[in-house]
């Protein structure tokens, strides 16, 4: 996964998710990684991610791998109150073309400042094949942003989800297709804050 950010990372659209085995890892108290499952590695080679298998990312900032600045906002005020709390618990999208699925984070602190994350599948739903999130197209032209949390699109200003483009809209069904973006939407940059602000401490 080039240049793909952390949460894109377990939910790129582009990228098959483990199905039935958690991927975990784990950032020490500098935010660097410092371990990764057999999962992960086995997430990394499937989907052609040499640059992502376990001795490439050992020893790397985690936030060399965020490049949307309201993401790794997010996951930096996630991270501090892991540190300070009990684990953290939320669902986010990890789309494939035919399949709708939804993934269960959960951040786990450990000894030392050290924090496990740990992604695995919740649910799946069989979808009809929606070309945008298939890697092969070539892409051209402006990008189209879409939110790293729940997937959808943001369409004239308005976050709408990928089916709903296509049905109703009649978007993103020939080719070029655009190049992707993923950022945070509103709804889930509101949502993932509360949820920071919100868990107790021990």
């Amino acid at each position: 996964m080039p240049n793909t950010s952390i949460s894109e990372m377990n939910s790129d659209p582009d990228l098959n998710c483990t199905e039935g085995k958690p991927v975990r890892y784990w950032i020490d108290a500098l935010d660097r990684l410092v371990e990764v499952n057999d999962a992960w590695n086995i997430f990394a080679v499937e989907n052609g991610a040499a640059e992502l298998t376990r001795d490439r990312v050992l020893g790397q900032p985690i936030w060399r791998y965020v490049s949307d600045q309201t993401t790794q906002e997010l996951y930096r005020s996630l991270i501090a109150v892991a540190r300070e709390s009990k684990h953290i618990e939320f669902v986010y999208r990890c789309d494939t073309p035919a399949l709708k699925r939804l993934m269960q984070m959960t951040i786990i602190p450990e000894d030392s400042r050290v924090v496990c994350f740990q992604s695995a599948v919740a649910s799946v739903t069989v979808q009809k094949q929606l070309a945008l999130w298939d890697p092969r197209p070539v892409r051209s032209g402006g990008a189209i942003r879409t939110c790293s949390w729940c997937k959808r699109l943001e369409i004239g200003g308005r976050w709408t989800e990928l089916d709903t483009a296509v049905d109703v809209l009649g978007l993103f069904t020939e080719a070029p297709l655009p190049p992707v973006t993923q950022v945070t939407c509103p709804s889930c940059y509101e949502s993932i804050t509360l949820l920071a602000e919100s868990t107790p401490k021990l």
